[in-house]
């Protein structure tokens, strides 16, 4: 039925019925017609009220069809008809299945239905997107809330169990007692809860993960040591146990080094004893008297030996030594001085040196040599006044034990920047000496005792203590003059400075 005839019929009633002179005129005949018309009107009215439900009905179908979209998909699968096509067709078929008597082709049904589908969609696609958003913003805002609910459970876990573990003490000292353990607790928790102290945790972790994997190792078992109490019983002991061989090993070279000092002392000594005008008197120092075993069965054999402690580094030995020699040998003075002290630390190249090491050297090889021939001048120049023969050892004379490698022209290897240097400085001392004391008979030289076993030179040296002082007595029992304020070499040649 065309709707729009319906209504213009009706129109034309209602227009009819206000005009009651145009009424009357047609008779029976117009109030037939009337009668027609106002079924007619009627029915037009049951048919639009019927459709409104129709259309009420459809949108209520249309709130419960969650796929709407999902039936335009024509080009998508290839379909060379529009969306607008798609929608009509659709919409059509919905009329002719919900309105009896509509075809598919009624093209003003269609129409009248199209827009109201459209719009429904549209307004149904913007609030499904307003809940969406609003459902996502819902669980983001869970799952914050139930991160805070885990964290307070597990605070107030923890404070339960504080509350419980300070619970079960009796209360003993009275109130106060109790109060001061709460409080202390209580600061304990407030620190768990400072936001301040779990940033330094998360800075302590963040710290933590950029280490380099030996690092953490190194860390977690130090943490493991520290926290075991095994571990660190083990750790200790081990330790202990390490650093004592480590002393013992040092003191094994420390030992066996004097050892080999004392030995060539022995051997000096003993070389001394074997000459054809052998001294009254002999003294032989050491840093260690008690350790000198060699040296103590050369006095029990002759008295002529005196053992004397003596550390060159040490002032006050010299100056005790110097009392100890002036008290023996009275007026009659000193001889012969042969400075042997010395000392060289390995390994003395440039990238290891060591500032202790190397003054360390300077004071035994330069600095205590010369302090001790400093105490010592009075008793050499009382013997040099004494006896009326020419410059030689038996009248005064002062011997540094220098070495080769003190000399500036001999050095073709470098290194060794302690024990170099203190040399050189020695033979400069000796330089100096010899000016000094040229016109007052006493002859200084330094000798080079060549390169002997000892705890300097080495087991791989060529010469053993034995040869290397047969050799140097026989140089000084030669020392005059003409060799005075020299370096010699232990066949008595002549090294250049």
């Amino acid at each position: 039925m065309d709707f729009a005839k319906i209504y213009v019929r009706a129109a034309r009633v209602f227009k009819g019925k206000t005009d009651p002179g145009r009424a009357a005129i047609g008779g029976p005949v117009a109030a037939k017609r009337y009668r027609k018309l106002q079924e007619d009107y009627q029915e037009a009215a049951s048919t639009v009220q019927e459709q409104k439900l129709l259309i009420t009905q459809l949108e209520e179908d249309l709130r419960s069809f969650n796929a709407v979209s999902s039936m335009f998909r024509g080009e998508a699968e290839g379909e060379p008809v529009t969306g607008s096509q798609v929608e009509a067709d659709v919409v059509a078929e919905v009329v002719k299945d919900v309105i009896p008597g509509v075809t598919a082709g009624d093209k003003t049904a269609v129409d009248s239905i199209l827009p109201i589908v459209q719009s429904q969609r549209e307004r149904y696609r913007l609030r499904a997107q307003e809940l969406e958003a609003h459902s996502l913003g819902q669980q983001q805002q869970i799952s914050l809330l139930q991160n805070e609910i885990d964290k307070l459970r597990s605070d107030n876990v923890k404070l339960y169990e504080k509350i419980r573990f300070l619970q079960s003490f009796p209360a003993k000292g009275g109130q106060a007692s109790s109060e001061d353990t709460e409080s202390r607790y209580s600061m304990q928790y407030e620190e768990r809860l400072d936001p301040f102290s779990t940033f330094s945790r998360k800075e302590r972790q963040r710290k933590y993960m950029n280490l380099k994997p030996y690092d953490k190792i190194t860390l977690s078992m130090g943490r493991f040591i520290m926290s075991n109490k095994v571990a660190r019983t083990i750790a200790f002991f081990y330790t202990l146990l390490l650093h004592s061989l480590v002393f013992l090993v040092l003191y094994k070279l420390a030992h066996t080094e004097s050892c080999k000092r004392d030995y060539a002392a022995d051997c000096h000594a003993k070389q001394f004893l074997k000459l054809g005008n052998p001294p009254d008197h002999l003294f032989a120092t050491c840093r260690d008297p008690e350790r000198a075993e060699e040296l103590k069965i050369l006095k029990e054999e002759d008295d002529r030996i005196q053992i004397i402690k003596l550390d060159v580094t040490s002032q006050t030995d010299i100056d005790a030594a110097a009392r100890q020699v002036e008290d023996r040998v009275g007026d009659r003075g000193l001889n012969l001085l042969i400075n042997n002290a010395g000392m060289t630390r390995k390994r003395q190249y440039v990238g290891n040196l060591n500032r202790d090491h190397l003054l360390e050297q300077f004071d035994t090889n330069v600095i205590g040599p010369l302090l001790v021939t400093q105490s010592l001048m009075p008793l050499l120049l009382r013997a040099a006044s004494l006896y009326n023969e020419p410059d030689s050892c038996n009248k005064a004379a002062i011997v540094n034990i220098s070495s080769i490698l003190g000399s500036i022209a001999e050095n073709k290897s470098g290194g060794m920047y302690g024990y170099r240097p203190s040399k050189a400085a020695m033979n400069m001392v000796t330089k100096s000496l010899h000016e000094e004391l040229k016109n007052k008979g006493i002859l200084v030289a330094a000798l080079h005792p060549g390169w002997v076993r000892t705890g300097i030179g080495g087991p791989e040296a060529t010469l053993s203590p034995e040869e290397s002082i047969k050799d140097c007595l026989n140089v000084l029992s030669k020392l005059s003059t003409e060799k005075s304020g020299c370096l010699l070499s232990n066949n008595g040649d002549k090294i250049e400075w």
